[in-house]
């Protein structure tokens, strides 16, 4: 692992387009997992990068699941 797979909180909060109050409610249900290197808390970007993919390729389904027309 090397210290650019890592970001911070308030990166993640921009990369994903929400509030830094998201990012820890999305801990606390388990959503991302921090990594702790001292005394600071990092996520990987690799994960972040993968919610981004599952975002974008939801786009063209409805609230059910289903392909939209």
């Amino acid at each position: 692992m090397q210290t650019d797979d890592l970001i911070n909180f308030s990166e993640a909060a921009r990369l994903l387009k929400v509030t830094r109050t998201t990012i820890y409610a999305m801990i606390q249900r388990g959503e991302l997992h921090p990594f702790g290197i001292a005394d600071r808390r990092y996520l990987f970007k690799e994960e972040i990068e993968g919610l981004i993919d599952e975002k974008y390729s939801n786009r063209g389904e409805n609230t059910l699941g289903e392909a939209s027309s």
